[in-house]
């Protein structure tokens, strides 16, 4: 098992155990997939801001008030 395999297992591991009480009564198929869907959900994050961190001009920009247009209904 690679250095990345074993860092998702343990990951895993951890939020089975924090999660325990919240997941025990879905079948372990479930678990397995709502674990998986966590660490990589959690992965796809830090590797966003990763990338954010070392661009030098951000992709998007927030809109400050003075630029939306508001409609009132």
């Amino acid at each position: 098992m690679n250095n990345k395999a074993q860092r998702r297992t343990k990951l895993k591991n951890k939020l089975a155990a924090t999660f325990l009480e919240e997941i025990i009564d879905l079948s372990p198929e479930i678990q397995a997939i709502l674990l998986d869907d966590f660490v990589t959900a959690f992965e796809n994050r830090l590797t966003f801001f990763k990338k954010l961190k070392n661009e030098e001009k951000p992709q998007f920009q927030i809109a400050n008030s003075e630029q939306i247009e508001f409609i009132h209904v």
